[in-house]
């Protein structure tokens, strides 16, 4: 297989919906490379998604909304380090999670953060409350909102390579604890919905 089959470019309706995968020889411990057909996600901007393994015909609809979700995956960094973020099937343990409790989380962390933010133009003091910092989200399970958006595409048995904007995961700001994450910087992510 030619190695321009390994990246095909964006919404390339002559490549196979379902393709070979395989872990690079010059960096075997990821991330993985795959030949089927790159797709944009559906309102979400900048994330994309290769099927490396179809689910089963008689497979369930994407799960819903609150579902509890038994998934491994590997993320990396999507940079020149290729340096791992998160690996479920190295602790040979799927992760458990429910089904938009971290973009629930994230987007109350957001509302916060606008709502504590110094006020333009008013001459009125701000109430203690109001200038609270908000709370901080978990900084190990800051990349728990892209799998929510993962996983609403996928179906029970299906495996998935998806490469997932910043905004997705550890943003603008990265981490600097562990997982360590530059800023800004875009994620690689294998990931297997084992059940819901």
């Amino acid at each position: 297989m030619s190695r321009d089959a390994w990246d095909p470019d964006v919404d390339d309706a002559s490549v196979p919906l379902v393709g070979e995968f395989k872990y690079p020889v010059d960096r075997p411990d990821g991330p993985v490379v795959c030949s089927s057909r790159r797709v944009s996600v559906a309102g979400e901007p900048g994330m994309t998604k290769q099927i490396m393994r179809a689910a089963p015909d008689d497979a369930p609809s994407p799960p819903a909304a609150h579902a509890t979700c038994f998934v491994h995956y590997d993320m990396w960094q999507r940079n020149e380090t290729h340096a791992e973020v998160w690996s479920t099937r190295r602790e040979s343990e799927p992760h458990q999670l429910v089904l938009g409790d971290a973009t629930r989380t994230h987007e109350a962390h957001e509302a916060a953060v606008v709502a504590t933010s110094p006020h333009t133009g008013t001459t009125t003091e701000m109430s203690e409350k109001e200038s609270a910092p908000p709370p901080g989200l978990d900084s190990r399970r800051k990349h728990h909102v892209a799998l929510d958006a993962c996983l609403r595409t996928m179906r029970v048995g299906e495996r998935s390579l998806f490469e997932l904007p910043a905004r997705l995961a550890y943003g603008d700001a990265g981490s600097f604890s562990f997982p360590a994450v530059p800023p800004s910087c875009a994620l690689v992510a294998d990931v297997e919905l084992i059940g819901a």
